[in-house]
């Protein structure tokens, strides 16, 4: 046997499900002409699977249900979800330096991003300022794990003419940019709906103009129908008809999905787009986060007020996450480590509780990374690209922290 048919002989045995060729062991007595032809197809579709954009996009390990989680969870106890994004995050030698900025792609997590949730799964893209010019899309599902479903648009290199370059079709996708909470799903289309209003450049900031865009299945739509006069970034919530409600400095608006119109329009504050907003269907409220504030309007009349202040003791900033907790009726905050606040909006009062039990996050600004499933009575999170997702369900009542300087009263 030649040396090429022994290492044929060698590498067949590892061939991969995808060649769609039956595999070989170094037992078999197949002729050294079979055997060549072989490993000649093997190499041929390794070349074409390495060199092809269309290969599969990796996918992490697979993760619990959440059903198996909400059994396993002690309340007052974080519980990680031990599959980290960065399984599936480019590495720095699959992009080019215009496309992979300063920081890279752990700025899908954590340059100031947002993910759009469904029941099940979370949608992530971000990118933006210097940190990061990849526009790809990451789902995590519970059941499944993370996975890329949709790949990068790779940027020109820059050059002294075009120091910023951009996508510039429909197939490209958007402009990467921080996504804040920008990003939401929409149960009744099915899809992700983003709106954008920034972009990335290795440079610095690029401001382009605001863009409406839809993740549908595995591939970006312009929405160009739906683009309005943005002022800064926009906050999204879903009120109780599942229309998705935006609020930006210039004004509050309306989107029905399924009709793919606007049909409410409301005044703007001075409010900036650094922050999360969420609705609590129980007061018909939508609440926002600002620096150092938190805002919030009625559904009926969209006008505005200020709820509170959030105290530098509770060790909250305008990027912590926000989810609404419908049984307790309070606003639970996570600035994405250990800590939990609560606040009532009723009696006004806030409470921080430390759960010092088991491990816990240490990542930071989760902003929309942050929701509350009501079906299972749990939070889940994210505020770094390592670890993983985490879970938390709060604790009862009479395990909330007693001690005076936690319990801040306004």
């Amino acid at each position: 046997m030649t040396r090429f048919a022994a290492l044929a002989a060698a590498l067949l045995p590892a061939l991969p499900a995808w060649a769609g060729i039956e595999v070989l062991t170094s037992s078999d007595l197949t002729p050294v002409s079979k055997r060549l032809a072989a490993a000649e197809t093997y190499i041929e579709a390794l070349e074409v699977a390495q060199s092809n954009p269309a290969s599969p996009p990796p996918q992490g390990r697979s993760v619990p249900s959440l059903v198996e989680l909400a059994a396993q969870i002690h309340p007052g106890r974080w519980l990680l979800v031990p599959a980290p994004i960065s399984e599936v995050l480019y590495k720095r030698e699959e992009l080019n330096s215009t496309t992979w900025g300063v920081t890279g792609s752990r700025s899908v997590v954590d340059a100031w991003s947002a993910w759009a949730w469904d029941s099940n799964c979370a949608y992530m893209h971000n990118g933006g300022h210097a940190d990061y010019g990849g526009n790809e899309v990451y789902r995590f599902c519970f059941g499944t794990g993370w996975e890329r479903i949709i790949e990068t648009y790779m940027l020109p290199e820059r050059t002294a003419q075009n120091p910023c370059p951009q996508p510039t079709a429909e197939e490209h996708g958007p402009p990467s940019s921080h996504t804040y909470d920008s990003l939401i799903w929409s149960a009744k289309t099915k899809s992700v709906f983003y709106f954008n209003n920034g972009g990335y450049c290795f440079r610095g900031n690029y401001k382009g103009p605001p863009m409406v865009w839809e993740i549908i299945e595995r591939k970006w739509k312009r929405r160009a129908d739906l683009d309005f006069a943005m002022r800064g970034f926009g906050r999204t919530a879903l009120d109780a008809d599942g229309n998705i409600v935006i609020a930006h400095a210039g004004g509050i608006r309306v989107l029905d999905p399924a009709s793919g119109k606007y049909i409410r329009a409301g005044p703007g504050t001075n409010i900036s787009g650094h922050g999360s907003m969420i609705y609590a269907p129980e007061l018909e409220r939508f609440f926002a986060l600002e620096w150092s504030r938190l805002l919030s309007f009625g559904a009926a009349t969209f006008a505005w007020r200020r709820d509170a202040s959030h105290s530098l003791n509770t060790g909250l900033g305008y990027t912590s996450g926000m989810a609404w907790h419908g049984p307790s009726k309070q606003l639970v905050f996570w600035n994405g480590a250990r800590e939990v606040v609560l606040y009532n909006p009723v009696t006004k009062t806030w409470k921080v509780l430390p759960n010092t039990a088991g491990p816990a996050p240490g990542g930071a600004r989760p902003l929309s990374k942050w929701v509350y499933v009501g079906e299972h009575d749990l939070f889940v999170g994210l505020s770094s690209y390592r670890g993983g997702v985490w879970v938390y369900r709060l604790p009862p009542n009479d395990m909330a922290d007693p001690t005076p300087n936690k319990f801040l009263q306004q």
